[in-house]
């Protein structure tokens, strides 16, 4: 990745950088960024979290190859997955 990344104004990463040589925005994906620093047959995992107020929690995961082809999860996907255990059973959300 560019050592000129573009920051938000809370310090985040967007997806793009300034190139200084051509002066221009460039657009950029992590993830293809972080498959150019694996080797072949090596996989990266993402996990990731984020809340507000420490109310509503929510995360998901990401796994990246080296080939750049990426798959990802949503920490409500156990929503889905737990219908399968009692399709006519209810299922209680984890929420505030």
């Amino acid at each position: 990745m560019n050592s000129e990344m573009t920051l938000t104004e809370d310090g985040l990463t967007t997806d793009q950088y300034y190139d200084p040589a051509t002066g221009d925005t460039v657009e950029a994906s992590f993830e293809q960024e972080l498959a150019l620093q694996l080797e072949s047959g090596e996989i990266a995992v993402v996990i990731e979290i984020c809340w507000e107020k420490l109310r509503y929690l929510t995360g998901w995961s990401w796994a990246v190859n080296a080939d750049g082809e990426v798959v990802g999860c949503d920490i409500t996907e156990i929503y889905e997955r737990a219908k399968k255990l009692r399709p006519q059973g209810e299922i209680t959300l984890c929420e505030y």
